[in-house]
């Protein structure tokens, strides 16, 4: 095995993973802003930062595609024998291999830290869905009531509303 080509594609994952964690973060305030917008009613600036999120998750994506390739060729290298399936395995293979990753877990720290940016990612995501909900809801009870229509709604045991029946 050519640990040269080894350290070199250490280095590129553990860059990989800092590019991952550095996108992520500005996803995260991309969202954090865009509920901003979304509580000051701001449309445009709406528009603007799902643009820009959607920017950030294409790069996303490009970046998933060189770790991709970089995981072949660490698969190519390591030879037919080798059965790393999943990142955890390879930073397991390089925390026993590689003295940098051994000492100071680079790419451990940034996999956690790429995961902490990914839950609070869905969290606040999981805030403005139920905003836009609420409020959708909100436009539908005032557009009802401005056209005369009284919603009576039926619920189940479970509190599910299963017939709006309107008078």
């Amino acid at each position: 095995m050519n640990t040269t080509e080894l350290n070199l594609l250490y280095f590129r994952f553990t860059d990989i993973w800092k590019q991952f964690c550095e996108l992520h973060n500005d996803l995260f305030f991309l969202s954090l802003d865009e509920y901003s917008c979304l509580l000051s009613s701001d449309v445009e600036a709406i528009e603007a930062k799902v643009s820009e999120k959607k920017e950030v998750i294409e790069r996303i994506g490009q970046i998933e595609q060189v770790r991709t390739q970089c995981f072949n060729e660490i698969q190519t290298l390591l030879g037919p024998d080798n059965n790393m399936k999943n990142f955890r395995e390879l930073i397991d293979y390089f925390s026993n291999t590689m003295p940098e990753e051994k000492e100071h877990k680079h790419l451990q720290r940034f996999n956690n830290l790429l995961i902490d940016l990914i839950g609070k990612i869905k969290d606040q995501n999981k805030k403005t869905q139920l905003f836009i909900n609420k409020a959708i809801y909100s436009l539908q009870t005032i557009r009802d009531e401005a056209m005369g229509v009284k919603p009576n709604t039926v619920y189940n045991k479970k509190g599910v509303a299963t017939k709006n029946l309107t008078t």
